[in-house]
């Protein structure tokens, strides 16, 4: 099996075609590594320039892997250059693309390719952030370090909650009769207070203006203050309607609206990918928090899922910890970083620092949560060190 490097202003057309197919073969299903999604980060966020392809391929041309990846001055505590699959911020999901019949061979002949090239130079550390362990990628990544010896640590482990039809159909409801009697009692409020509209949901997937709306309501509230918002980053609000274009035109993205009236009170987006579909961005209008629109859209989603699709499972790629949304969907899921050394047993020595990180990581929580800052704020916070300070402003 080869392995070669593509760039992304370089990209052939066969190739995002081949890429596509493999999308649909994954072993883990990840929208967040098609070319849907990196393509329009690659050309329009500032890190931009420095994102990569590394893809592994038969002798037909058919790829096994691709891993989207860009290099890192340094990962956390770690004084080193670092190549890291996670290309963009808050993304939740960093699962490279893996052929689930072919894995194997393409995980090792990926991890051979990138120990060689830190032989001669380049980032003697892989960081496979967000890796979705519910799929066999994590496993095929051990395997594969085991028989090159390259030593490994598992960094951080969390879980991430997400729902399956199995137990939307089978279970009993999430919340208690008083607490949906509640939340509609305050869509009822909500709609008095704002003339009396009819309260519905729509999906605003196909509507050109969908995305851009969700990103004016994102804007208008507190993940402006956290740093969390779309437009609080340079090249972020054009990547998403990007990705949101390009998803759209092939009936993958999804924009449900909570309206009243003709007024939008609440927003999530979601992407479908083979039989999951990923929610990736979610908010709501601050003016009405007192009425709960964003747990009312997310209690609806629930019956949108199982009525309006045939996917099997609806992924929620929230930050650790996110205490709302686990609350909101029953099932979870583990989410991990596993940090790789390139050169074999003499990278352990560098893995220790990531012992003291874990430390650190925690403490930054802890006092974060005693100074009442957000989750979101939070990981900011203590994922931005490990980049260094212009990582993700930088083009160079």
């Amino acid at each position: 099996m080869k392995v070669r490097t593509i760039t992304p202003a370089d990209i052939a057309d066969a190739d995002v075609e081949r890429w596509r197919d493999l999308a649909a073969r994954a072993a883990s299903p990840n929208p967040m590594s098609e070319p849907e999604c990196v393509l329009p980060a690659a050309f329009h966020l500032q890190n931009g320039p420095r994102i990569s392809l590394l893809v592994a391929e038969d002798d037909t041309g058919q790829f096994s892997a691709c891993f989207p990846l860009q290099p890192v001055r340094r990962w956390r505590s770690i004084p080193r250059a670092a190549w890291s699959t996670r290309i963009r911020r808050m993304t939740w999901d960093a699962t490279p693309l893996i052929d689930k019949d072919r894995g194997t061979e393409a995980m090792l002949a990926i991890l051979t390719d990138l120990q060689a090239r830190a032989a001669g130079g380049d980032p003697k550390l892989l960081v496979l952030e967000w890796l979705n362990e519910s799929g066999p990628v994590g496993d095929l990544v051990r395997e594969a370090a085991g028989e090159l010896d390259l030593p490994w640590v598992t960094h951080s482990s969390w879980e991430q909650p997400f729902l399956s039809r199995e137990v939307l159909t089978e279970s009993e409801p999430m919340h208690s009769k008083k607490t949906l009697a509640n939340r509609a009692r305050k869509l009822r409020g909500l709609s008095r207070e704002m003339g009396g509209g009819e309260t519905r949901v729509v999906d605003r997937g196909s509507d050109p203006a969908g995305a851009a709306d969700y990103i004016a309501v994102e804007a208008s509230g507190y993940k402006v203050a956290g740093g969390v918002a779309m437009t609080t980053r340079p090249g972020e609000s054009e990547w998403f309607l990007d990705m949101a274009g390009r998803f759209a035109a092939e009936g993958r993205f999804h924009v449900l609206a909570l309206e009243v009236g003709d007024s939008t009170v609440a927003m999530e987006c979601l992407i479908r990918s083979g039989s999951s579909i990923s929610m990736v961005k979610w908010s709501y209008d601050e003016r009405y928090t007192k009425y709960s629109p964003g747990a009312a859209l997310h209690y609806a989603t629930h019956t949108w899922f199982q009525d309006e699709t045939d996917a099997a499972t609806l992924d929620v790629c929230t930050f650790e910890n996110n205490q709302f949304a686990l609350g909101e969907y029953p099932e979870r899921r583990r989410v991990a970083t596993m940090v790789l050394g390139l050169r074999g047993p003499r990278d352990k020595r560098w893995l220790e620092f990531l012992k003291a990180d874990r430390y650190v990581r925690g403490g930054i929580f802890k006092v974060g949560e005693r100074i009442g800052l957000n989750n979101a704020t939070l990981l900011e916070l203590s994922e931005g060190g490990g980049y260094g300070p212009l990582d993700w402003h930088r083009s160079k």
